[in-house]
């Protein structure tokens, strides 16, 4: 089987599949067998019987309103503020051109060379939708590649995750409203000192280095110290949307961009491609796209109460 040079096998390469006793043997099945383990992936029966009774509870509680410990009204003006066309050529200059386009083909090397009268009209296009909270129908739709995870049996549809391509019409304003969110929450320090990951000039080398301090610290002084290391499995997979929107108005987030996001992450839709072949259309119950732009935020804010409740740690 031909093989990417990073270990991980191309979805064009991907051999015949196994699962529960089905097999599939030809590209079509293949997207469709893998189509179906990424629906399941998503899907309500993964959440435990005690969330599932959690949710019961808290979804007849009244709309979620802000906490009374709000940022500045100027910030979260700033923050709803129609964008302007330096932001737009900063999003499509740093854009990946190796970046594939999504179910609607435009390639980002097309929207770099826009005339200025074009890139006007564009701008206008996503300040529109920007105002009206009304997303284009495809792009709730992805185009989803199966790669093969490291060390994974490769006739095993559980062993590859999803990587989605969505519209690159999408992908430029997700950037647009990524940077925003970004600014907003690091100018009012809504995020945890504990983050690390996904923050500009952070790393997950600071959390080596905490770590490393805390435990010669320790030892310096002769006490004893335990750590607890915990995998998120199917971190973007499982994300409780409804849960996420609360947290957003919780720190302020809210008019055009709480509507914005709330939008672009319900209704969504996914098929999986293998060779040139589509599997049929499945919709995610749960979740932000795997290699979404602004994924990495919404998950940072999805579990940035975590250290607080964890007393003494």
């Amino acid at each position: 089987m031909a093989r990417r040079m990073n270990g991980r096998a191309s979805y064009t390469s991907i051999p015949t599949l196994t699962s529960k006793g089905s097999i599939a043997d030809n590209n079509i099945d293949k997207s469709n067998m893998l189509a179906e383990i990424f629906a399941k992936t998503s899907s309500n029966t993964n959440y435990s019987e005690k969330f599932v009774e959690y949710l019961s509870v808290t979804e007849n509680e009244h709309a979620p309103k802000p906490s009374g410990n709000l940022p500045a009204i100027e910030d979260i003006e700033a923050m709803n503020q129609n964008f302007s066309l330096k932001e737009l050529n900063d999003a499509i200059c740093n854009s990946k051109c190796s970046k594939s386009p999504g179910d609607d083909k435009i390639p980002y090397e097309f929207l770099k060379h826009l005339h200025k009268d074009a890139l006007n009209v564009l701008l206008a296009f996503y300040n529109k939708i920007w105002a009206e909270s009304k997303l284009p129908d495809d792009w709730h739709h992805a185009i989803i590649l199966p790669l093969l995870k490291p060390n994974k049996n490769a006739a095993n549809p559980d062993s590859y995750r999803p990587i989605s391509l969505t519209s690159t019409m999408c992908k430029v304003m997700e950037k647009l409203v990524t940077n925003s969110l970004q600014w907003f929450v690091e100018k009012n320090n809504l995020l945890s000192n504990s983050q690390s990951g996904f923050r500009k000039n952070r790393s997950t080398i600071d959390q080596i280095l905490k770590l490393h301090d805390n435990i010669f610290k320790r030892l310096k002084n002769k006490e004893n110290v335990l750590a607890v290391f915990i995998d998120f499995e199917r971190a973007y997979d499982m994300l409780h949307v409804p849960t996420l929107l609360k947290k957003l108005l919780n720190m302020g987030i809210m008019g055009k961009t709480y509507h914005w996001i709330e939008k672009f992450l319900i209704d969504r839709t996914f098929q999986v491609k293998v060779g040139a072949l589509l599997s049929e259309t499945h919709s995610l119950e749960n979740g932000t796209p795997q290699g979404s732009i602004i994924s990495p935020i919404l998950f940072l804010i999805m579990i940035n109460d975590i250290p607080h409740g964890l007393d003494g740690v």
